[in-house]
């Protein structure tokens, strides 16, 4: 998908540089908050399983 998409867009835009770092950053960014989502709420079962027990 990267190669089918954006390489002809970037290189149609003669920007080797910029539209591949906004993709890589678009598609890393939801991975991220989706991470710190799983850590956090890891943590809160954590807590809440401590005080259970």
């Amino acid at each position: 998908m990267f190669f089918g998409s954006v390489i002809p867009l970037a290189a149609n835009e003669q920007s080797r540089l910029l539209i591949p770092a906004i993709y890589g950053i678009g598609t890393g960014l939801p991975v991220v908050v989706v991470a710190v989502g799983i850590a956090i709420s890891t943590k809160m079962v954590a807590k809440m399983f401590s005080r259970i027990t």
